[in-house]
């Protein structure tokens, strides 16, 4: 059983030999033999391993072990006619199968040999175990044993057979009922072991199937929670925290499609960066147009020395066509988008707190620069979402009155006996995204599982 084998001298029976061929594990050795010579120990385990083993001999071991082997051959040789003689008398034995021992039934049987055969049937099927007898080399205890067992029959004879007969006519009475049961319709049929009458086996069976069904429904249940709490996430995530949800418009009669742009609220520090970036750009500004006024009042002439000195150099006067361009682009109010590289003042992303592309050199002024960018990206978008609104209004109220006259065509085909049909007209998902949140019970292909106590409400 602990998968080791004791070897020992005769000549010295304090001294062993321990080999570990097979695995405890397992069940350990099986089998032990010596091959002919003595020159090999071979072993089989129940781990299914055949070992081999080899004898290293001192100079003494090795005389002794050669005197063996040639008396072990000397042994083999005496019974070697003996044992030949043997296998012709089996060799020379016809083959034994089971056909040849039962007495083989025509194919076609008659009437009398049937009935014989019923009752010999009905009759014979109380099966009885032969008792064992003591074999020629059975030992003193064996011999006992075989006598109580005997005893032990006669004793107890009447009981066995009652037994027996019992279970001969619950063995017939299940295969009557399983032949009913190959004959019945598939969903009313039963299962093998549905017939086995062992109540212990059947009660583990259902055991372990109600508990496999249990770790499974379990399973299940966590799997749907999982996914049931990603949806939620990704739900809040991407469609309630979102202040306009994203959507499209597509065109009648054609692939076109327009969608508009998905927008959150404003965080607190995203508001507060544009405040701060605001103020610190108005202060610039501010101080910018205080030191070029203080820069023109110091280097512009008084009158009073333009007066007495002659020579004073006057401010020279551009051409006319200079004045007008200079009034046109006063009059604008922004700059020309070749210098200020944007159109977004067309869209609603004006704001004249810009730098312009050539006094952007500092980091603190490209942060403020980005930070406007950034609101001006923002009020982009809710002009254009402004606009996308209107036009989808318009789009419901064209399909409300698509779908009213469709309602008084349809009347007129009734009237006039026609198979023609005349389709409402409907917002597809794309426009209305909200749609993909609900499941209607149309949309349910399978049928529904009801619970022990929703079935015994209903």
């Amino acid at each position: 059983m602990d998968g080791k084998v004791h070897i020992r001298s005769v000549g010295a029976m304090d001294r062993s030999v321990d080999v570990s061929p097979h695995d405890y594990r397992f069940g350990g050795v099986a089998q032990v033999a010596i091959s002919r010579d003595g020159q090999a120990l071979l072993t089989t385990g129940f781990d299914g391993v055949l070992a081999s083993f080899g004898w290293n001999y001192t100079a003494t071991g090795s005389s002794k072990a050669k005197s063996a082997v040639e008396a072990a051959r000397a042994h083999h040789a005496s019974h070697l006619a003996e044992q030949q003689m043997e296998d012709g008398v089996v060799g020379e034995t016809p083959e034994w199968s089971l056909a040849l021992s039962i007495p083989r039934v025509n194919a076609s049987p008659s009437k009398e040999e049937t009935e014989e055969l019923e009752k010999k049937t009905s009759d014979e099927v109380v099966f009885t175990t032969p008792t064992p007898t003591p074999g020629a080399e059975s030992t003193w205890l064996e011999t006992k044993e075989l006598f109580a067992i005997r005893e032990e029959d006669k004793q107890y004879a009447e009981v066995k057979k009652v037994l027996r007969t019992e279970i001969r006519d619950m063995r017939k009475n299940l295969q009557t009922m399983m032949e009913d049961n190959q004959t019945v319709q598939d969903i009313e049929k039963l299962g093998q072991h549905e017939f086995d009458l062992d109540i212990d086996e059947q009660t583990r069976l259902q055991a372990m199937a109600e508990q496999e069904v249990a770790r499974i429904r379990e399973e299940i249940e966590f799997e749907d929670l999982a996914k049931m709490y990603v949806t939620e996430m990704i739900k809040q995530e991407c469609w309630d925290n979102m202040l306009v949800k994203g959507r499209s418009l597509v065109a009648f009669g054609t692939s076109l499609e327009v969608a508009n742009y998905p927008m959150r609220e404003r965080s607190p520090e995203e508001m507060e960066a544009l405040q701060i970036a605001t103020v610190r750009r108005e202060v610039e500004m501010e101080e910018l147009t205080k030191r070029r006024s203080l820069t023109e009042i110091s280097q512009k002439p008084s009158q009073n020395s333009l007066a007495t000195d002659p020579y004073a150099q006057k401010p020279e006067e551009g051409t006319e066509e200079e004045m007008n361009e200079t009034d046109d682009v006063e009059g604008e109010g922004h700059e020309n988008p070749a210098t200020s590289g944007s159109l977004g003042c067309k869209y609603g992303g004006i704001n004249p707190l810009f730098y312009s592309q050539f006094e952007l050199h500092t980091r603190e002024q490209k942060l403020i620069q980005i930070t406007l960018l950034e609101d001006a990206i923002y009020k982009i978008k809710q002009m254009f979402n402004k606009e996308f609104d209107e036009v989808y209004k318009k789009k419901m109220q064209e399909i409300n009155r698509i779908n009213d006259r469709a309602k008084r065509i349809r009347k007129i085909i009734e009237d006039l006996h026609l198979e023609d049909k005349i389709n409402d007209r409907d917002m597809t998902i794309l426009e209305k995204p909200e749609r993909l949140l609900t499941v209607d019970d149309s949309e349910v292909k399978v049928e529904k599982y009801y619970t022990p106590e929703q079935k015994k409400k209903t």
